[in-house]
């Protein structure tokens, strides 16, 4: 078995001035990921590592949540907007075996990911954090634990 952690990136700036790739979390989007991120060390959420999209709101994401929880990340471009089955299992490739993953990503590959492997139907919203437990990724089946919007992360730190 294998917790899965999906978080999607945090609020970001429009795309008008830098292109979709580059767009940097906005202020209110940094002081929101770090609440959320204290929130999540609170909530004892346990993870060895963290796998994220390289586009930058993602990787600002990521960075915030793995300086909070201590964790190492990794940058695969495996997670990049289009991420489906095949390319989750690309990236989790990169953790070592039995270790709790969180991977960060965007909508609607989040969602979809979790619909293909659990069958739930939801909506990430920015700062959204899923968990699932995966019995097999090769079988494609897991149980969603849980779905926690960045709201509450945020209360909970």
């Amino acid at each position: 078995m294998l917790d899965l952690y999906l978080l999607r990136h945090g609020i970001a700036a429009d795309a008008t001035a830098t292109g979709d790739a580059a767009r940097p979390l906005t202020a209110e989007g940094i002081t929101k990921m770090e609440a959320a991120a204290n929130g999540m060390l609170k909530l004892g959420i346990d993870i060895g590592l963290i796998l994220s999209s390289p586009l930058v709101r993602a990787h600002e994401t990521a960075a915030i949540v793995a300086r909070t929880l201590r964790v190492p990340l990794r940058i695969t471009p495996a997670l990049a907007p289009g991420c489906d089955i095949s390319r989750l299992e690309e990236a989790l490739m990169l953790a070592p075996a039995g270790t709790a993953v969180m991977v960060v990503g965007h909508e609607p590959d989040l969602s979809e990911l979790i619909e293909i492997l659990s069958g739930a139907r939801v909506v990430m919203r920015k700062g959204g954090l899923a968990r699932l437990t995966l019995m097999s990724l090769s079988a494609r089946y897991a149980t969603l634990t849980w779905l926690l919007p960045a709201k509450i992360l945020r209360a909970a730190g």
